[in-house]
């Protein structure tokens, strides 16, 4: 092998981790998937595993994405945080999609990440340690408005249709 060609490490099939590139862009698979990175948990299993990107933790299922303000519990052995939902973030106007897939990276960096929705048409953008949460709906669906759903701790959302989500 010449210096100038690159070894690919042959497929394996796991019965443990499902494969991490499901999760990915086409325009990102022809480089080497991160390892170790701070939204791993997107790409395990069926990707609906919380992520903690801080301050929050945050889960992609059925089409949307939901915030926890993280609360730490404790028992003798452990320190840990269990998500529980205090927003989701979805839209009404769903779209067939050829794949099942409910979200799938689209960029991604050491500090930052964006996630596409695919059935929802919503693109989320992640940035670890900002406390704003930024959601964008392309603008072919410029009638479409994201909606939220509040659970618990954080103050009411209002929303006029006066008002642009821009």
């Amino acid at each position: 092998m010449s210096h100038n060609e690159h070894f690919l490490f042959p497929k394996v099939q796991s019965s443990v981790l499902s494969d991490p590139s499901l999760f990915f862009s086409r325009n990102l698979l022809s480089s080497p998937l991160p390892t170790n990175s701070f939204f791993q948990n997107f790409t395990l299993k069926n990707g609906d595993y919380p992520e903690y990107i801080h301050p929050y933790l945050i889960k992609s299922a059925h089409s949307s994405i939901s915030i926890s303000y993280p609360s730490f519990f404790h028992n003798p052995p452990s320190i840990y945080q269990k998500f529980v939902r205090d927003l989701t973030i979805f839209s009404t106007d769903k779209t067939t999609s050829a794949s099942d897939k409910s979200h799938v990276i689209t960029s991604n960096g050491d500090l930052s990440l964006t996630l596409d929705i695919p059935s929802s048409n919503l693109r989320f953008f992640l940035v670890r340690g900002s406390p704003f949460l930024t959601c964008s709906v392309p603008a072919r669906h410029g009638d479409q408005s994201p909606l939220f759903m509040q659970f618990s701790r954080f103050l009411p959302i209002v929303h006029s249709p006066s008002i642009p989500l821009s």
